[in-house]
């Protein structure tokens, strides 16, 4: 009797590296204009958070390590922008609608969309928290 193969990531039925990166490209080309962001990109490097942001969706669609705390991860990365910037979970929000329209216009089927989104979405509560943690109060840019 064989073993069932496990079955595929994410990732990999999204595509692959080349897939994930055109989903992190026009990711950003939709964040990086939306004035309801653009405080957060004024000053970034975008093609530094690309490299970021494809890293960071490899582990989520393949499988966060059950070891990894993401919530404090994303709260520690993103520390100074809810300090200074005022990030909070409205921006989250914003942020993965954006992720949601760059996998649909490139033609994700909506059953992969609807499993990125539930692997991003609870990670909401990290935006929640690093908001009350490090005063993301203000709404410049919300």
């Amino acid at each position: 009797m064989s073993l069932p193969l496990p079955a595929k990531s994410l990732y990999d039925r999204l595509g692959g590296v080349e897939a994930v990166r055109a989903v992190v490209d026009e990711f950003y080309k939709r964040l990086v204009v939306d004035q309801k962001l653009a405080i957060f990109f004024a000053d970034a490097n975008v093609g530094k958070l690309k490299i970021h942001q494809l890293q960071f969706l490899k582990v989520a669609f393949t499988e966060i390590p059950k070891d990894m705390d993401i919530v404090g991860i994303m709260i520690a990365k993103h520390e100074a922008l809810f300090r200074d910037k005022g990030l909070n979970a409205d921006h989250f929000d914003i942020v993965a609608s954006h992720l949601v329209g760059a996998c649909k216009h490139l033609g994700v089927s909506d059953e992969m969309v609807q499993e990125a989104a539930a692997i991003v979405v609870p990670l909401r509560v990290a935006f929640e928290q690093g908001a009350a943690l490090h005063g993301g109060n203000s709404k410049e840019g919300a």
